[in-house]
């Protein structure tokens, strides 16, 4: 409930001021908190997508700082203050990203994708998604996920609508 009160403060402001700083570039963030075979699953999007900038749990940073798709990346702990992710966000906001991919809708992930301010955030719409994710991502681009599909093709259709099953390419993450 903290994250949509700060959202509720901040998003007007935020929203007035990147009026008048228009988007970086091609610049595009992922965000991705989940673990290690979640993020093995992300790969082929990043490939697609890069350079790309991540937001990731500390467990997978080794993982991360390894691919050569991605730039920058941002350690996201799991129990974290929220003092911790309003200056993440102060980073994310700053860094004046075009597009945000938000590959596990949480509360936190929702709430950095909201406040920095990006021109187009996408995000997967699970079969467990609360009420209030949802509503602090109104106004996201979404794609369902059901239980019975792969979260690698989920993740793929983020970028290409019409990804399936046959386009997808073996993958894993480089050493």
């Amino acid at each position: 409930m903290k994250y949509i009160v700060v959202a509720w403060f901040l998003w007007p402001l935020l929203r007035a001021i990147r009026f008048f700083r228009p988007c970086a570039q091609d610049r595009v963030l992922l965000i991705q908190t989940a673990k290690i075979g979640d993020w093995v699953n992300s790969t082929p999007l990043v490939r697609r997508l890069a350079p790309v900038d991540v937001v990731c749990d500390p467990t997978i940073v080794p993982l991360v700082s390894r691919d050569a798709g991605v730039g920058r990346y941002y350690v996201l702990p799991g129990r974290s203050s929220l003092r911790y992710k309003l200056r993440i966000l102060r980073q994310l906001f700053l860094a004046n990203y075009k597009q945000i991919f938000v590959l596990m809708p949480n509360m936190p992930n929702t709430f950095l994708a909201r406040l920095a301010c990006a021109a187009e955030v996408r995000t997967i719409d699970t079969y467990r998604s609360r009420l209030l994710v949802r509503w602090l991502g109104f106004g996201f681009r979404r794609y369902r996920h059901g239980r019975s599909q792969l979260a690698l093709d989920s993740y793929l259709r983020l970028v290409d609508h019409s990804s399936d099953a046959a386009v997808r390419q073996k993958h894993a993450t480089l050493p």
